[in-house]
């Protein structure tokens, strides 16, 4: 059910259909026309001034498909700016998510494959919408991976849970996908 919500919450939010209560005026970056478009009663318009988040990405999703998350973290960054929202999102990868992660030949080498890694055009936008994109050190040292066997941009951290704790002490909002 919760999958759902946010499925369909992510395809409004890519199609941009909004409808507003009466009266109630297009916020953050929504043009007037979404009106026309069909679909929710927005009772609660949301329009940040600031937002820090981090999504932990840690385990593959039960569908098997963790294109969702990455999905989640493009809307998301695409909603920022639409509301001229001063956000900083990091995306923080560990455990049996870090996969996503590799280059090419070191995911077809982990995930016995011959297609190179699906995730890597989608890493490639996120980190060209400023998402931080780390991979956990832990999980590196467990997995015997190293730097260079990472997509383009892709920082190390110390490990997950040092860095999650650290970006909740700096006020940043976790999403767990």
């Amino acid at each position: 059910m919760k999958h759902r919500f946010f499925a369909a919450m992510t395809a409004l939010a890519i199609s941009g259909t909004t409808v507003f209560a009466q009266g109630q005026q297009p916020m953050g970056g929504m043009q007037p026309n979404m009106m026309k478009m069909g679909g929710p009663l927005i009772d609660v318009p949301i329009v940040l001034k600031d937002a820090k988040v981090v999504f932990r990405v840690d385990r593959v999703a039960p569908s098997g498909d963790n294109s969702f998350t990455l999905q989640q973290m493009s809307v998301l960054s695409d909603k920022f700016r639409q509301m001229g929202t001063d956000a900083k999102v990091v995306a923080v990868f560990n455990g049996d998510g870090g996969f996503m992660l590799l280059n090419d030949m070191a995911y077809n080498e982990v995930r016995k494959s011959k297609e190179g890694n699906p995730y890597k055009a989608m890493i490639a936008t996120i980190l060209a919408k400023g998402v931080e994109v780390e991979e956990c050190g832990m999980t590196m040292m467990r997995e015997g991976w190293t730097n260079k066997q990472l997509l383009p941009g892709v920082k190390v951290n110390t490990g997950a849970n040092l860095r999650i704790i650290d970006l909740a002490q700096k006020s940043y909002v976790v999403l767990n996908q």
